[in-house]
């Protein structure tokens, strides 16, 4: 099974404010690109999620 620490850096230290980090690479069954997607698609969802919630 792989674990995956999803962390939010508000300062994007690293340049993004979600990173996903893999607890065991040993087990890797998930390619970087696909990481590097997820990424993006957590920051879209709660920049999303952000807009409707200032929005109500």
């Amino acid at each position: 099974m792989i674990q995956l620490l999803l962390t939010m850096d508000e300062n994007q230290t690293m340049g993004k404010r979600f990173i996903i980090k893999i607890l065991d690479e040993s087990n890797l069954l998930i390619s970087k690109d696909s990481l590097t997607s997820l990424e993006r698609n957590i920051e879209n969802f709660f920049q999303n999620y952000k807009t409707t919630i200032y929005k109500c």
